[in-house]
This record gives C-alpha cells, structure tokens and sequence, in this order.
C-alpha cells in the first residue's frame, strides 16, 4: 500500500543523500507497516526518475524570412513525368487499331462493289444489279475486289487518321472504360451494317 504523504517525505530524503536503508529502518522504529514503507520507497524512486527524465526532440531548422521570402519569390516549374510505359502501349494501340481500321474499312469498300455491280442483259439489254454472269460469281468478286483496291489509300487513311484520334482521346479523359465500351458499340454497329449489306445482296440474288 501507498502513502502518498510518506512518498513525499521519502522523495524529499532520497534526493538529500539518504540510503533506502537508512529511511526504512527509520521508519520501521516509528511504527510504519513494512509493506507501506516498500510500497512507497518503489514509488518515490520512480516519481525521481520521471521528474529527472528530459526528452530529447530534434532541433527543427526554421528559416529566416529572408530566405523564406527568396524561395517564395523563385516560379514553381512542374515539369510532366514522362511514362515510357504510356508511350509504347500508345504506339502499340495505334497500331493495332489502324490495321483493324484499314481492314474494315477495304472490306466496306468491297462491298460497296458488290452493291454497285451492275451487267446487261444481252437478250433485253436491261440493267441487271445484284446478279452475276458466272455460276461463282467470279466477275462479280473480280469488281468489288478491284474498287476495293481502288480505295486501298483512302482506307489507309481513314485507318490512321481515326486511329490517332481515338488514342488521343483515350489518353486525356478520365473515363477511359466508358469510352472503349462507346467505341467497341461503335465498331459492332459498323459490323452489322456490313452484314446487313450483304443480307440484302443475298437476298435480292
């Protein structure tokens, strides 16, 4: 047990030079519980080694308002971290995108020749379209595959052109997910326009 009046006394004692021995024996012959006067000794000698305990902060460096106002008055320069990663997955994308552009658009193209193929007949000399004169329809491949070819340079362009347009865009918004979903949509209903081209080619044969 504790007493914090005896703590005080014994404080006051330890740090005038007298030994914890020399106290308790005192203290024993006054009459004091043994269990008190070690109670109190213990806690009187650590009440002295937190009084006696500094801490230790390291010394902040403030700087002068001379130098505070010579660092305010320099510009700020935010120079643009260059992503080398950014950089080839851009290239690779404009890549990929203008073959796949180019492509779709020669087979657009393509079958635009098939739409616009046109024979007489040489029995009424009518105008017949979406039909052929060989059984294969080779003549009819052999036109739309020539205008195809005609167009090649412009699919080229188109191609590149639209390619670099959707790289651009993709690398400065922020809703990247969104615009590829927008795009890809795009891209199918391309895709099924083509088919529906050819449905009704099929189905006017």
């Amino acid at each position: 047990m504790i007493d914090s009046r005896l703590v005080d006394f014994l404080k006051k004692e330890i740090k005038n030079g007298h030994s914890e021995e020399f106290l308790r024996q005192g203290l024993v012959t006054k009459g004091w519980p043994i269990d008190t006067i070690n109670d109190s000794i213990k806690d009187a000698k650590r009440q002295i080694n937190l009084e006696a305990y500094i801490p230790t902060t390291p010394r902040i460096n403030v700087p002068s308002i001379q130098e505070v106002k010579r660092i305010s008055d320099k510009p700020i320069i935010h120079k643009p971290k260059f992503d080398r990663n950014v950089l080839v997955l851009s290239i690779i994308m404009f890549l990929v995108v203008s073959v796949i552009l180019t492509f779709t658009s020669l087979v657009f193209f393509y079958m635009n020749g098939v739409m616009d193929y046109t024979i007489y007949d040489p029995v009424t000399n009518q105008q017949l379209k979406r039909t052929c004169i060989y059984e294969n329809c080779q003549d009819l491949r052999d036109f739309a595959l020539n205008f195809a070819k005609t167009k090649i340079t412009l699919s080229i362009i188109i191609g590149i052109i639209t390619s670099l347009i959707i790289v651009v865009i993709y690398n400065l918004i922020s809703f990247k997910k969104v615009f590829l979903w927008v795009i890809q949509i795009l891209f199918l209903l391309f895709l099924l326009i083509m088919g529906y081209m050819w449905f009704a080619f099929t189905r006017g044969k």
